[in-house]
């Protein structure tokens, strides 16, 4: 992964992240010697580390370094992670440096290995830049949100970054798994979750799509949502060609609340239906949903549509007959 835009660069400031790495170990290991540190015991870096706070940054960095990369404990190697990407997110160019550590150099050539405070700071950057792929490349190796984070709402956003950078499969299993783990979801949760699966379709993953789609209207206890949901497993199906069950699922779609049902959706979702009949070869099934419509229909501009659709299917059909 490579940061699209490194203002740190120019005709005179070319640097790796290897480099950077060796400065800040060199200048460390050169004041921890002069100060008698031992390699291993960590505390004394962590605590001279601290000391040197705002006042001089290089420095403190360069401990942290030190502690990260030799340190003997997990739990303080983890302290060092973590204060060292404070360090350098207070720096104007915080984002381009922890880019250049963690995901420019050898010393982290596996992204499940950088610390996971470090990989939460590179998913906001890489997004901040545009970089999806690698935002996403990231967010697959995290499986819970980090301290202080709503859980509903940044699982959500990991599987919309997974969607949205080309890992749709598991964007699609995270968005399964958050579905099953909570209880209830109010209404503005279920909108915003719904967005996701929307992103599904649009990336033309309508198989993942479908599958959310059928987890939802199995978990929802609200008739208008189901209705709605059946219809988007509609859309999928048309997108995907498969025209003969996405009518069947508009008219599910139709039906679903009442079997007699003319409002406004219903009547969407019957022309719909109609249309991807005539698609599969239907046309008389087709004209005769037409033809229903056309009974009920009072708007002259949606009456005018309905008779275009109905010549054109006649028209169709005269020329296939000869």
């Amino acid at each position: 992964m490579r940061s699209k835009q490194n203002p740190l660069s120019g005709d005179l400031f070319h640097f790796t992240g290897d480099n950077l790495w060796q400065a800040y170990l060199d200048y460390g290991l050169y004041l921890g010697n002069k100060a008698q540190f031992l390699i291993g015991n960590d505390e004394p870096w962590l605590k001279a580390a601290d000391k040197a706070g705002k006042s001089t940054p290089v420095k403190a960095r360069s401990f942290y370094a030190v502690v990260l990369h030799r340190g003997t404990r997990a739990e303080h190697r983890t302290v060092a992670a973590e204060s060292l990407r404070k360090t350098l997110q207070k720096d104007d160019h915080g984002g381009v440096l922890l880019s250049k550590l963690f995901l420019d150099s050898s010393y982290y050539t596996d992204v499940a290995a950088i610390p996971l405070s470090i990989r939460h700071a590179l998913v906001d950057f890489a997004l901040s830049e545009s970089r999806i792929a690698d935002a996403s490349q990231l967010m697959a190796t995290m499986q819970e949100p980090p301290p202080g984070a709503d859980n509903f709402m940044w699982h959500l956003r990991r599987a919309r970054i997974l969607v949205m950078g080309g890992q749709p499969q598991q964007g699609s299993a995270a968005l399964v798994a958050l579905l099953e783990s909570e209880q209830a979801l109010d209404k503005e949760q279920l909108d915003r979750l719904m967005q996701v699966v929307f992103d599904l379709q649009t990336v033309g993953d309508h198989e993942e799509a479908i599958q959310l789609f059928e987890t939802v209207f199995a978990h929802s206890e609200d008739d208008q949502l189901r209705r709605e949901v059946v219809y988007w497993m509609a859309d999928s199906r048309k997108a995907q060609g498969k025209y003969d069950e996405a009518a069947r699922l508009y008219l599910k779609s139709a039906n679903l609340l009442d079997p007699q049902a003319g409002d406004p959706w219903a009547q969407t979702a019957r022309y719909q239906a109609a249309e991807a009949l005539a698609k599969a070869g239907l046309k008389t099934d087709a004209g005769e949903l037409f033809t229903q419509l056309l009974r009920v229909t009072k708007d002259p501009g949606r009456r005018a549509v309905l008779n275009r659709e109905l010549q054109r299917l006649r028209l169709s059909s005269a020329s296939s007959s000869q």
